[in-house]
């Protein structure tokens, strides 16, 4: 599904068809709760340590690189005759798991895998045959830094982040004109589609909160009611049922 028609659904089933008249709930704040659910359910999976697809990632492509200072990476701790080039614009937050950011994969233009590394291990690679001198990346901050590659001027990066929008700002920076990045007005929001029942019921389960439907447990009983027959993509809500039960249903 869409992102608009994502907010479109729970809009109708929110309203059950009829614009309210007070208190109406605006598209922005519908996605709000949208992104916060979405990083719940794969951070969820992440923890599990299941497969996550990949419907799940958003691509950046043609991220410009630039020549970076050893004094703009003095905190990495890598010695100054590494070769290092930086990426113009920042890179948006990412899901992270283990102090690790959730990225799929790295690539030069061509196709090329980089692995990714650290600040301590180039700095042992010096000592090594095998791996002195190869093109590597790591993140340090907002930036993604390569190593030991200045001819390479643009990169493409495959990551769950945190806010799928924000891949949007970055093809929108002066200096990132060029940058390709996935478009939700035509392509699918980043989630599992066997997560989508879940993503639904849950963001509308907040809504609902957010608008005061709970003062009344008979007003509360007939709009689940109506809800669970208006829809059959958003499951009946449960109140008091956990959220993995949820995610599982």
């Amino acid at each position: 599904m869409l992102l608009e028609e994502h907010i479109a659904h729970i809009n109708n089933l929110l309203n059950m068809g009829v614009p309210p008249d007070d208190n109406p709930i605006q598209d922005r704040h519908i996605y709000f709760v949208l992104k916060y659910i979405r990083l719940r359910l794969i951070r969820q999976r992440v923890d599990k340590f299941q497969y996550l697809s990949s419907y799940n990632y958003q691509t950046l492509s043609c991220i410009p690189l630039k020549a970076a200072s050893f004094d703009e990476c003095c905190d990495c701790g890598i010695p100054q005759e590494v070769p290092l080039k930086k990426s113009v614009c920042s890179i948006p937050k990412m899901l992270t798991y283990r102090n690790n950011d959730v990225i799929r994969s790295v690539r030069t233009p061509g196709g090329l895998d980089i692995p990714r590394t650290s600040p301590t291990r180039i700095y042992y690679d010096l000592n090594s045959r095998v791996r002195k001198g190869k093109l590597a990346y790591f993140i340090n901050g907002e930036h993604l830094y390569t190593a030991n590659d200045l001819l390479l001027d643009q990169f493409n990066i495959e990551a769950v982040f945190e806010d799928p929008r924000a891949i949007e700002e970055v093809a929108k920076c002066q200096d990132c004109e060029h940058v390709c990045c996935s478009d939700l007005t035509v392509e699918d929001f980043p989630i599992d589609p066997d997560l989508v029942h879940a993503l639904n019921n849950l963001t509308l389960e907040e809504l609902v909160k957010y608008r005061g439907y709970s003062t009344d447990d008979k007003e509360n009983d007939a709009l689940y009611e109506q809800l669970s027959r208006g829809s059959n993509q958003v499951m009946p809500l449960n109140r008091g049922t956990s959220t993995n039960a949820q995610e599982e249903a």
